[in-house]
């Protein structure tokens, strides 16, 4: 919920409510004289000082996923580090996206191409053309047969960059 702090006058009752969503005649009144600084309403032309600045980016958006209800919350995906592909190590853990849009990490048990439906990478020449290669690719322990993740092109870490647990 937004803050409205005592030096702005005059607001109508409900706009202090729970969820509130402003009626358009209640923006032209503040907005004549108010305006949102990291949802928080300050006088028009107000900005935090660098030492007022306390909502830094991280941690207002782990403050907001520990909010949101369960089944919606990124949790550990938000410590996750970006790498390239080419990068990625036996053993590092992958998040991929699972049944139901989530996120869920892997290991990545493995490097090759999938037996069906290869996965094509284009790569810059050192002429300046651009090429397809099938390079050996992860995947991770996910949808198995008998012991075997390889067969399935869904365990394969796809795209230039992949998400992966903070190696420790």
């Amino acid at each position: 919920m937004r803050t409205i702090p005592a030096c702005v006058p005059g607001l109508p009752e409900r706009v202090l409510k729970r969820g509130y969503e402003p009626w358009s005649r209640d923006l032209d009144e503040l907005l004549g004289f108010t305006s949102f600084v990291d949802d928080v309403l300050m006088p028009a032309g107000y900005e935090l000082s660098e030492e007022e600045d306390w909502h830094k980016f991280d941690d207002m958006l782990r403050s907001f996923d520990a909010s949101m209800p369960e089944e919606l919350r990124l949790g550990e995906f938000l410590d996750s580090v970006e790498v390239p592909v080419s990068e990625v190590e036996l053993g590092d853990e992958v998040w991929m996206r699972v049944v139901g849009e989530k996120w869920q990490a892997f290991p990545v048990v493995g490097f090759r191409q999938p037996n069906f439906n290869r996965i094509a990478v284009t790569i810059d020449t050192p002429d300046g053309k651009r090429d397809v290669t099938y390079p050996d690719l992860p995947y991770v322990a996910n949808y198995d047969h008998e012991g075997d993740f390889s067969w399935n092109s869904n365990n394969y870490v796809h795209g230039d960059m992949a998400r992966i647990k903070p190696r420790g």
